[in-house]
Protein backbone atom coordinates (compact mmCIF):
# COMPACT_ATOMS: atom_id res chain seq x y z
CA UNK A 1 0.00 0.00 0.00
CA UNK A 2 2.99 1.84 -0.33
CA UNK A 3 2.77 2.83 -3.77
CA UNK A 4 -0.20 5.16 -3.79
CA UNK A 5 -0.19 6.02 -7.58
CA UNK A 6 -0.14 2.43 -9.00
CA UNK A 7 -3.38 1.75 -7.03
CA UNK A 8 -5.78 4.58 -8.19
CA UNK A 9 -4.02 3.80 -11.96
CA UNK A 10 -4.77 0.20 -11.28
CA UNK A 11 -8.65 0.86 -11.05
CA UNK A 12 -8.66 3.78 -13.43
CA UNK A 13 -7.75 1.08 -16.02
CA UNK A 14 -10.42 -1.14 -14.33
CA UNK A 15 -13.09 1.56 -14.81
CA UNK A 16 -11.93 1.93 -18.31
CA UNK A 17 -11.99 -1.93 -19.44
CA UNK A 18 -15.40 -2.05 -17.57
CA UNK A 19 -17.24 0.92 -20.05
CA UNK A 20 -16.92 -1.00 -23.56
CA UNK A 21 -20.07 -2.45 -24.13
CA UNK A 22 -20.48 -6.31 -25.15
CA UNK A 23 -21.22 -6.67 -28.65
CA UNK A 24 -23.19 -9.75 -29.42
CA UNK A 25 -20.61 -12.16 -27.49
CA UNK A 26 -17.93 -10.29 -27.77
CA UNK A 27 -16.50 -8.38 -24.95
CA UNK A 28 -13.60 -6.43 -27.10
CA UNK A 29 -12.30 -4.91 -23.68
CA UNK A 30 -12.22 -8.22 -21.63
CA UNK A 31 -14.04 -8.00 -18.01
CA UNK A 32 -12.39 -9.90 -16.50
CA UNK A 33 -8.72 -8.39 -16.43
CA UNK A 34 -10.76 -4.94 -15.30
CA UNK A 35 -11.92 -7.41 -12.09
CA UNK A 36 -8.64 -8.94 -11.55
CA UNK A 37 -7.34 -5.68 -11.36
CA UNK A 38 -9.87 -4.35 -8.84
CA UNK A 39 -9.12 -7.54 -7.06
CA UNK A 40 -6.13 -7.07 -6.48
CA UNK A 41 -6.53 -3.39 -4.90
CA UNK A 42 -9.24 -3.91 -2.82
CA UNK A 43 -7.08 -7.50 -1.03
CA UNK A 44 -5.12 -4.53 0.29
CA UNK A 45 -8.36 -3.76 2.17
CA UNK A 46 -9.63 -6.56 2.87
CA UNK A 47 -9.57 -7.85 6.68
CA UNK A 48 -8.71 -4.09 7.75
CA UNK A 49 -12.45 -2.65 7.59
CA UNK A 50 -15.74 -4.18 7.82
CA UNK A 51 -17.33 -5.11 4.18
CA UNK A 52 -14.37 -4.82 1.86
CA UNK A 53 -13.63 -8.96 2.59
CA UNK A 54 -16.87 -9.66 1.15
CA UNK A 55 -16.39 -6.76 -1.50
CA UNK A 56 -12.67 -9.00 -2.28
CA UNK A 57 -14.85 -12.38 -2.67
CA UNK A 58 -17.47 -11.32 -5.25
CA UNK A 59 -15.33 -9.75 -7.21
CA UNK A 60 -13.23 -13.20 -7.19
CA UNK A 61 -16.49 -14.69 -8.28
CA UNK A 62 -16.95 -12.30 -10.72
CA UNK A 63 -13.35 -12.15 -12.38
CA UNK A 64 -13.35 -15.83 -12.93
CA UNK A 65 -17.45 -16.16 -13.95
CA UNK A 66 -16.40 -13.64 -16.53
CA UNK A 67 -12.91 -15.64 -17.77
CA UNK A 68 -15.07 -18.67 -18.19
CA UNK A 69 -17.13 -16.27 -20.95
CA UNK A 70 -13.91 -17.10 -23.04
CA UNK A 71 -14.18 -20.92 -23.56
CA UNK A 72 -18.22 -20.57 -23.60
CA UNK A 73 -17.79 -18.24 -26.22
CA UNK A 74 -15.05 -20.32 -28.15
CA UNK A 75 -17.05 -23.92 -27.90
CA UNK A 76 -20.75 -21.83 -28.92
CA UNK A 77 -19.48 -20.53 -31.75
CA UNK A 78 -17.57 -23.57 -32.72
CA UNK A 79 -21.28 -25.24 -33.41
CA UNK A 80 -20.94 -25.81 -37.18
CA UNK A 81 -24.48 -27.15 -37.50
CA UNK A 82 -27.07 -24.80 -39.30
CA UNK A 83 -30.32 -25.67 -37.16
CA UNK A 84 -31.56 -23.11 -35.59
CA UNK A 85 -31.68 -24.85 -32.55
CA UNK A 86 -27.61 -24.95 -32.29
CA UNK A 87 -28.21 -20.58 -33.03
CA UNK A 88 -30.34 -20.46 -30.11
CA UNK A 89 -27.58 -21.21 -27.93
CA UNK A 90 -25.93 -17.98 -28.25
CA UNK A 91 -29.35 -15.95 -26.90
CA UNK A 92 -28.88 -18.69 -24.04
CA UNK A 93 -26.09 -18.51 -23.18
CA UNK A 94 -26.00 -14.57 -22.97
CA UNK A 95 -28.66 -14.53 -20.47
CA UNK A 96 -27.27 -17.14 -18.39
CA UNK A 97 -24.21 -15.77 -17.77
CA UNK A 98 -25.93 -11.42 -17.72
CA UNK A 99 -27.71 -12.62 -14.89
CA UNK A 100 -25.20 -14.51 -13.10
CA UNK A 101 -23.28 -10.98 -13.49
CA UNK A 102 -26.05 -9.00 -12.42
CA UNK A 103 -26.57 -11.12 -9.15
CA UNK A 104 -22.57 -11.17 -8.08
CA UNK A 105 -22.11 -7.12 -9.81
CA UNK A 106 -25.11 -5.71 -6.99
CA UNK A 107 -23.33 -7.65 -4.39
CA UNK A 108 -19.89 -6.24 -5.23
CA UNK A 109 -21.50 -2.83 -5.47
CA UNK A 110 -23.40 -2.88 -2.43
CA UNK A 111 -20.25 -4.33 -0.14
CA UNK A 112 -17.64 -2.04 -1.39
CA UNK A 113 -19.55 1.06 -1.15
CA UNK A 114 -21.07 -0.23 2.83
CA UNK A 115 -16.77 -0.36 3.33
CA UNK A 116 -16.22 3.04 2.07
CA UNK A 117 -19.01 4.49 3.38
CA UNK A 118 -18.27 3.15 6.96
CA UNK A 119 -14.55 4.10 6.51
CA UNK A 120 -15.27 7.41 5.83
CA UNK A 121 -17.78 7.67 8.62
CA UNK A 122 -15.44 6.61 11.42
CA UNK A 123 -12.18 8.21 10.39
CA UNK A 124 -10.95 11.51 9.17
CA UNK A 125 -11.08 10.41 5.24
CA UNK A 126 -14.26 12.48 5.05
CA UNK A 127 -13.91 12.81 1.60
CA UNK A 128 -15.41 8.66 1.06
CA UNK A 129 -18.60 10.33 1.90
CA UNK A 130 -19.00 13.83 1.33
CA UNK A 131 -19.99 15.57 -2.24
CA UNK A 132 -17.71 15.61 -5.11
CA UNK A 133 -17.65 17.88 -8.12
CA UNK A 134 -17.38 17.24 -11.82
CA UNK A 135 -17.32 20.42 -14.40
CA UNK A 136 -20.69 21.23 -16.42
CA UNK A 137 -20.17 21.39 -19.96
CA UNK A 138 -18.39 23.75 -22.31
CA UNK A 139 -22.03 24.37 -23.75
CA UNK A 140 -23.38 24.90 -20.32
CA UNK A 141 -20.61 27.20 -18.73
CA UNK A 142 -20.91 29.04 -22.25
CA UNK A 143 -24.76 29.59 -20.87
CA UNK A 144 -24.44 30.55 -17.12
CA UNK A 145 -21.37 32.70 -18.42
CA UNK A 146 -19.85 31.06 -15.14
CA UNK A 147 -17.07 27.96 -14.77
CA UNK A 148 -19.75 26.56 -12.57
CA UNK A 149 -19.46 22.99 -11.36
CA UNK A 150 -22.10 20.41 -10.05
CA UNK A 151 -22.02 17.96 -6.89
CA UNK A 152 -22.88 14.83 -6.26
CA UNK A 153 -22.91 11.90 -3.49
CA UNK A 154 -21.15 9.03 -3.23
CA UNK A 155 -24.65 7.55 -2.75
CA UNK A 156 -25.64 8.80 -6.26
CA UNK A 157 -22.22 7.47 -7.56
CA UNK A 158 -23.54 4.07 -6.24
CA UNK A 159 -26.74 4.06 -7.58
CA UNK A 160 -25.06 5.51 -11.10
CA UNK A 161 -23.06 2.15 -10.96
CA UNK A 162 -25.71 -0.16 -10.81
CA UNK A 163 -27.42 1.76 -13.33
CA UNK A 164 -24.70 0.82 -15.70
CA UNK A 165 -24.52 -2.36 -14.43
CA UNK A 166 -27.69 -3.35 -15.11
CA UNK A 167 -28.10 -1.44 -18.40
CA UNK A 168 -24.87 -3.11 -19.99
CA UNK A 169 -26.15 -6.70 -18.18
CA UNK A 170 -29.74 -6.42 -20.09
CA UNK A 171 -27.83 -4.52 -23.22
CA UNK A 172 -25.82 -7.92 -23.27
CA UNK A 173 -29.02 -10.23 -24.04
CA UNK A 174 -31.83 -8.12 -24.77
CA UNK A 175 -30.98 -7.88 -28.35
CA UNK A 176 -30.34 -11.52 -28.38
CA UNK A 177 -33.81 -12.13 -27.76
CA UNK A 178 -34.59 -10.92 -31.17
CA UNK A 179 -32.93 -13.99 -32.63
CA UNK A 180 -35.16 -16.87 -31.12
CA UNK A 181 -37.69 -15.23 -33.75
CA UNK A 182 -35.76 -16.53 -37.13
CA UNK A 183 -38.43 -18.65 -38.75
CA UNK A 184 -38.29 -22.33 -37.82
CA UNK A 185 -37.63 -24.66 -40.17
CA UNK A 186 -40.25 -27.50 -40.35
CA UNK A 187 -43.06 -28.93 -42.86
CA UNK A 188 -46.34 -26.54 -42.74
CA UNK A 189 -43.93 -23.32 -41.71
CA UNK A 190 -45.43 -20.13 -43.47
CA UNK A 191 -42.78 -18.55 -45.92
CA UNK A 192 -44.11 -15.12 -45.40
CA UNK A 193 -43.61 -15.29 -41.60
CA UNK A 194 -41.75 -11.96 -40.02
CA UNK A 195 -38.79 -12.71 -38.01
CA UNK A 196 -38.58 -9.76 -35.96
CA UNK A 197 -34.72 -10.93 -36.01
CA UNK A 198 -34.27 -8.71 -38.89
CA UNK A 199 -34.30 -5.96 -36.59
CA UNK A 200 -31.35 -7.68 -34.85
CA UNK A 201 -28.05 -5.26 -36.55
CA UNK A 202 -30.32 -1.83 -35.86
CA UNK A 203 -31.08 -3.01 -31.94
CA UNK A 204 -27.94 -4.19 -31.26
CA UNK A 205 -26.41 -0.48 -32.50
CA UNK A 206 -28.72 1.00 -30.50
CA UNK A 207 -28.14 -0.59 -27.42
CA UNK A 208 -24.90 -0.20 -27.66
CA UNK A 209 -25.28 3.35 -27.88
CA UNK A 210 -27.25 3.94 -25.03
CA UNK A 211 -24.71 1.82 -22.96
CA UNK A 212 -22.16 3.47 -24.05
CA UNK A 213 -23.28 6.95 -23.42
CA UNK A 214 -24.38 5.55 -19.67
CA UNK A 215 -20.88 3.95 -19.02
CA UNK A 216 -19.20 7.30 -19.88
CA UNK A 217 -21.49 9.63 -17.62
CA UNK A 218 -20.49 6.80 -14.65
CA UNK A 219 -16.58 7.16 -15.85
CA UNK A 220 -16.20 10.73 -15.24
CA UNK A 221 -18.55 10.68 -11.85
CA UNK A 222 -15.96 7.65 -10.38
CA UNK A 223 -13.15 9.50 -11.83
CA UNK A 224 -14.08 12.64 -10.09
CA UNK A 225 -14.72 10.76 -6.81
CA UNK A 226 -11.58 8.69 -7.03
CA UNK A 227 -9.90 12.39 -7.34
CA UNK A 228 -10.99 14.24 -4.25
CA UNK A 229 -10.62 10.85 -2.49
CA UNK A 230 -6.78 11.27 -4.11
CA UNK A 231 -6.65 14.69 -3.48
CA UNK A 232 -7.38 14.90 0.33
CA UNK A 233 -4.74 12.08 0.74
CA UNK A 234 -6.05 9.59 4.02
CA UNK A 235 -7.57 6.96 2.80
CA UNK A 236 -4.86 5.07 2.92
CA UNK A 237 -3.39 5.85 6.28
CA UNK A 238 -7.19 6.05 7.74
CA UNK A 239 -7.63 2.88 6.96
CA UNK A 240 -3.99 1.31 8.67
CA UNK A 241 -4.88 3.30 11.33
CA UNK A 242 -8.71 1.62 11.84
CA UNK A 243 -7.09 -1.25 11.29
CA UNK A 244 -3.73 -1.41 13.98
CA UNK A 245 -0.76 -3.30 13.88
CA UNK A 246 -1.47 -6.44 15.03
CA UNK A 247 -4.56 -7.33 12.72
CA UNK A 248 -2.62 -5.41 9.68
CA UNK A 249 -0.22 -8.12 10.58
CA UNK A 250 -2.65 -10.82 10.02
CA UNK A 251 -4.31 -9.45 7.13
CA UNK A 252 -0.52 -9.94 5.00
CA UNK A 253 -0.25 -13.20 6.27
CA UNK A 254 -3.85 -13.77 4.96
CA UNK A 255 -3.17 -11.88 1.97
CA UNK A 256 -0.11 -14.24 0.97
CA UNK A 257 -2.64 -17.62 1.90
CA UNK A 258 -5.35 -16.25 -0.80
CA UNK A 259 -3.09 -15.55 -3.58
CA UNK A 260 -1.51 -19.37 -3.36
CA UNK A 261 -5.10 -20.93 -2.90
CA UNK A 262 -6.55 -18.34 -6.47
CA UNK A 263 -3.69 -19.11 -8.14
CA UNK A 264 -3.61 -22.74 -7.49
CA UNK A 265 -7.99 -22.69 -7.80
CA UNK A 266 -7.25 -20.82 -11.55
CA UNK A 267 -4.36 -24.06 -12.19
CA UNK A 268 -6.87 -26.73 -11.48
CA UNK A 269 -9.90 -24.93 -13.67
CA UNK A 270 -6.79 -25.54 -16.72
CA UNK A 271 -6.87 -28.84 -16.66
CA UNK A 272 -10.47 -29.12 -17.23
CA UNK A 273 -9.19 -27.03 -20.89
CA UNK A 274 -6.83 -30.28 -21.33
CA UNK A 275 -9.63 -32.64 -23.19
CA UNK A 276 -8.82 -32.58 -27.13
CA UNK A 277 -12.30 -30.83 -27.84
CA UNK A 278 -11.55 -28.37 -25.37
CA UNK A 279 -9.83 -24.92 -26.73
CA UNK A 280 -6.24 -25.41 -26.33
CA UNK A 281 -5.31 -21.53 -25.80
CA UNK A 282 -7.69 -21.49 -22.59
CA UNK A 283 -5.64 -24.20 -21.17
CA UNK A 284 -2.64 -21.53 -21.32
CA UNK A 285 -4.65 -18.50 -20.26
CA UNK A 286 -5.79 -20.34 -16.85
CA UNK A 287 -2.08 -21.72 -16.58
CA UNK A 288 -0.64 -18.24 -16.85
CA UNK A 289 -3.00 -16.74 -14.42
CA UNK A 290 -2.56 -19.34 -11.70
CA UNK A 291 1.10 -18.96 -12.46
CA UNK A 292 0.78 -15.21 -11.86
CA UNK A 293 -0.60 -15.57 -8.49
CA UNK A 294 1.84 -17.60 -7.06
CA UNK A 295 4.37 -16.09 -5.33
CA UNK A 296 7.82 -16.55 -6.63
CA UNK A 297 11.09 -14.27 -7.53
CA UNK A 298 11.18 -12.09 -10.51
CA UNK A 299 13.73 -14.29 -12.71
CA UNK A 300 11.40 -17.04 -12.69
CA UNK A 301 8.28 -15.37 -12.53
CA UNK A 302 9.97 -13.05 -15.80
CA UNK A 303 10.20 -16.42 -17.79
CA UNK A 304 6.77 -17.93 -16.78
CA UNK A 305 4.64 -14.65 -18.12
CA UNK A 306 6.50 -14.77 -21.02
CA UNK A 307 6.79 -18.20 -22.13
CA UNK A 308 3.05 -18.66 -20.75
CA UNK A 309 2.27 -15.68 -23.13
CA UNK A 310 3.93 -17.13 -26.11
CA UNK A 311 1.96 -20.50 -25.02
CA UNK A 312 -1.08 -18.49 -24.98
CA UNK A 313 -0.72 -16.85 -28.53
CA UNK A 314 0.29 -19.59 -30.71
CA UNK A 315 -2.20 -22.20 -29.52
CA UNK A 316 -4.93 -19.35 -30.24
CA UNK A 317 -3.12 -18.98 -33.54
CA UNK A 318 -3.34 -23.07 -34.24
CA UNK A 319 -7.24 -23.03 -33.43
CA UNK A 320 -8.22 -19.92 -36.02
CA UNK A 321 -5.89 -22.19 -39.00
CA UNK A 322 -7.47 -25.17 -38.18
CA UNK A 323 -10.48 -23.27 -37.83
CA UNK A 324 -9.56 -21.29 -41.10
CA UNK A 325 -8.44 -24.52 -42.72
CA UNK A 326 -12.00 -26.45 -42.36
CA UNK A 327 -14.03 -23.34 -43.60
CA UNK A 328 -12.00 -23.36 -47.01
CA UNK A 329 -11.67 -26.57 -47.37
CA UNK A 330 -13.54 -29.38 -45.16
CA UNK A 331 -12.38 -32.88 -45.32
CA UNK A 332 -14.71 -34.48 -48.21
CA UNK A 333 -12.63 -33.30 -50.88
CA UNK A 334 -9.10 -33.54 -50.18
CA UNK A 335 -7.73 -36.72 -51.44
CA UNK A 336 -4.14 -35.90 -52.45
CA UNK A 337 -5.60 -32.61 -53.00
CA UNK A 338 -2.04 -30.40 -53.68
CA UNK A 339 -3.31 -27.21 -52.64
CA UNK A 340 -5.16 -28.54 -49.17
CA UNK A 341 -1.81 -30.46 -47.90
CA UNK A 342 -0.10 -27.33 -48.60
CA UNK A 343 -2.67 -24.81 -46.41
CA UNK A 344 -2.41 -27.84 -43.99
CA UNK A 345 1.58 -27.51 -42.92
CA UNK A 346 1.18 -24.32 -40.74
CA UNK A 347 -1.53 -26.21 -38.97
CA UNK A 348 0.98 -28.34 -38.86
CA UNK A 349 4.71 -26.42 -37.59
CA UNK A 350 2.24 -24.59 -35.49
CA UNK A 351 1.31 -27.40 -33.50
CA UNK A 352 4.74 -28.14 -33.10
CA UNK A 353 5.71 -24.86 -31.89
CA UNK A 354 3.04 -24.96 -29.76
CA UNK A 355 3.79 -28.14 -28.13
CA UNK A 356 7.39 -27.07 -27.79
CA UNK A 357 6.00 -23.57 -25.98
CA UNK A 358 4.01 -25.15 -23.95
CA UNK A 359 6.52 -27.92 -22.52
CA UNK A 360 9.31 -24.48 -21.78
CA UNK A 361 6.51 -22.97 -20.05
CA UNK A 362 5.50 -26.23 -17.92
CA UNK A 363 9.29 -26.61 -16.65
CA UNK A 364 8.91 -23.20 -15.53
CA UNK A 365 5.39 -23.89 -13.44
CA UNK A 366 7.34 -27.41 -12.26
CA UNK A 367 10.19 -25.11 -11.10
CA UNK A 368 7.87 -22.51 -9.35
CA UNK A 369 5.83 -25.26 -7.44
CA UNK A 370 9.16 -26.88 -6.55
CA UNK A 371 10.26 -23.71 -4.99
CA UNK A 372 7.34 -22.62 -3.60
CA UNK A 373 6.62 -25.99 -1.57
CA UNK A 374 10.21 -25.54 -0.02
CA UNK A 375 10.50 -22.37 0.48
CA UNK A 376 6.37 -21.01 1.73
CA UNK A 377 4.73 -24.50 3.21
CA UNK A 378 5.62 -25.75 6.46
CA UNK A 379 4.78 -30.02 6.84
CA UNK A 380 2.37 -31.59 8.37
CA UNK A 381 5.27 -33.92 10.36
CA UNK A 382 7.33 -32.66 13.21
CA UNK A 383 11.04 -33.60 13.10
CA UNK A 384 13.76 -32.97 10.16
CA UNK A 385 13.70 -36.08 8.80
CA UNK A 386 9.88 -36.41 8.14
CA UNK A 387 10.00 -32.66 6.97
CA UNK A 388 12.25 -33.77 4.37
CA UNK A 389 10.38 -37.10 3.22
CA UNK A 390 7.27 -35.17 2.96
CA UNK A 391 8.42 -32.25 0.77
CA UNK A 392 10.12 -34.74 -1.59
CA UNK A 393 6.40 -36.51 -1.61
CA UNK A 394 5.39 -33.36 -2.66
CA UNK A 395 8.20 -32.83 -5.36
CA UNK A 396 7.13 -35.98 -6.85
CA UNK A 397 3.39 -35.19 -6.86
CA UNK A 398 5.18 -31.90 -8.56
CA UNK A 399 6.57 -33.91 -11.56
CA UNK A 400 3.46 -36.33 -12.32
CA UNK A 401 1.71 -32.95 -12.46
CA UNK A 402 4.52 -31.89 -15.14
CA UNK A 403 4.34 -35.14 -17.06
CA UNK A 404 0.51 -36.00 -17.05
CA UNK A 405 -0.02 -31.57 -18.67
CA UNK A 406 3.27 -32.20 -20.90
CA UNK A 407 1.60 -35.64 -22.58
CA UNK A 408 -2.00 -33.73 -22.95
CA UNK A 409 -0.43 -31.03 -24.87
CA UNK A 410 1.65 -33.38 -26.98
CA UNK A 411 -0.66 -35.60 -28.01
CA UNK A 412 -2.72 -32.75 -29.27
CA UNK A 413 0.15 -31.93 -30.99
CA UNK A 414 0.35 -35.42 -32.45
CA UNK A 415 -3.11 -35.50 -33.46
CA UNK A 416 -3.49 -32.67 -35.70
CA UNK A 417 -0.19 -34.33 -37.45
CA UNK A 418 -2.10 -37.65 -37.51
CA UNK A 419 -5.60 -35.89 -38.91
CA UNK A 420 -3.23 -34.55 -42.01
CA UNK A 421 -2.13 -38.18 -42.25
CA UNK A 422 -5.50 -39.57 -42.90
CA UNK A 423 -7.31 -36.11 -44.36
CA UNK A 424 -4.12 -36.99 -47.20
CA UNK A 425 -4.86 -40.36 -48.25
CA UNK A 426 -4.60 -41.72 -52.19
CA UNK A 427 -7.99 -41.51 -53.70
CA UNK A 428 -7.05 -45.19 -54.83
CA UNK A 429 -7.13 -46.37 -51.20
CA UNK A 430 -9.96 -44.24 -50.31
CA UNK A 431 -12.09 -46.05 -52.84
CA UNK A 432 -11.22 -49.80 -51.79
CA UNK A 433 -11.29 -48.93 -48.18
CA UNK A 434 -7.23 -50.22 -47.40
CA UNK A 435 -6.54 -47.08 -45.59
CA UNK A 436 -4.98 -46.99 -42.36
CA UNK A 437 -7.56 -45.87 -39.39
CA UNK A 438 -4.01 -45.19 -36.82
CA UNK A 439 -5.90 -42.07 -36.24
CA UNK A 440 -8.99 -43.50 -34.66
CA UNK A 441 -8.05 -44.32 -31.58
CA UNK A 442 -5.77 -41.33 -30.95
CA UNK A 443 -8.71 -39.52 -29.48
CA UNK A 444 -9.14 -42.08 -27.12
CA UNK A 445 -5.78 -42.13 -25.87
CA UNK A 446 -5.86 -38.15 -25.40
CA UNK A 447 -9.31 -38.60 -23.25
CA UNK A 448 -7.39 -41.35 -21.16
CA UNK A 449 -4.43 -39.17 -20.45
CA UNK A 450 -6.72 -35.95 -19.98
CA UNK A 451 -9.10 -37.35 -17.66
CA UNK A 452 -6.74 -38.92 -14.86
CA UNK A 453 -4.59 -35.63 -15.33
CA UNK A 454 -7.93 -33.47 -14.59
CA UNK A 455 -8.46 -35.60 -11.50
CA UNK A 456 -5.05 -35.94 -10.19
CA UNK A 457 -4.71 -32.26 -10.86
CA UNK A 458 -7.73 -31.07 -8.62
CA UNK A 459 -6.89 -33.33 -5.98
CA UNK A 460 -2.93 -32.21 -5.98
CA UNK A 461 -3.97 -28.96 -5.92
CA UNK A 462 -6.44 -29.08 -3.21
CA UNK A 463 -3.21 -30.43 -1.18
CA UNK A 464 -1.31 -27.27 -2.00
CA UNK A 465 -4.16 -25.03 -0.98
CA UNK A 466 -4.65 -27.35 2.50
CA UNK A 467 -1.01 -26.74 2.98
CA UNK A 468 -1.06 -22.81 2.25
CA UNK A 469 -3.52 -23.09 4.61
CA UNK A 470 -1.64 -25.01 6.99
CA UNK A 471 0.92 -22.96 7.14
CA UNK A 472 -0.96 -19.47 7.67
CA UNK A 473 -2.42 -21.32 10.65
CA UNK A 474 0.62 -22.63 12.39
CA UNK A 475 2.17 -18.84 11.77
CA UNK A 476 -0.57 -17.30 13.53
CA UNK A 477 0.02 -19.47 16.71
Amino acid sequence: MKKKKNYYLKIFTALLLLVNPNIHIVDILPDFIAYFLIFSVISEAAGLAPHFEQAKDTCKKLAILCLFKIPASFIIVSVNSNNISDKNLIPTFAIVFTFLELILGYAFIFHLSEGLFYLGQRTDATALISPFRTKKSAKENAASGTLSERRHTPEALRNASLLFLFVKGFASFLPELLLLTRKQEYVGDLSGQMSLSKLYPYALLLIATITLAIGIYWLVMARAYMKAVQKEGKFLNSLLALAGDTLIAKKEKHELCSAYVLGFTLIAIASLFSMNFMPLFCFALFLLLGAVWIRIEKPLRGLTRIFGALSLTSSALLSILIKEFDANYGYHRLLKDEEAIRAYQPCVLVSVLTAILFTAFLVCILIALNRTVKGAFGTKDSGEKKETRYKKTLFNMNLAFFILAALSVICRSIYVYLQGQVIFIPSSAASVGTYSHQWEFWPLIMTVIAIPFIIYTFYYMGVLKEEAKLCLDEEEF
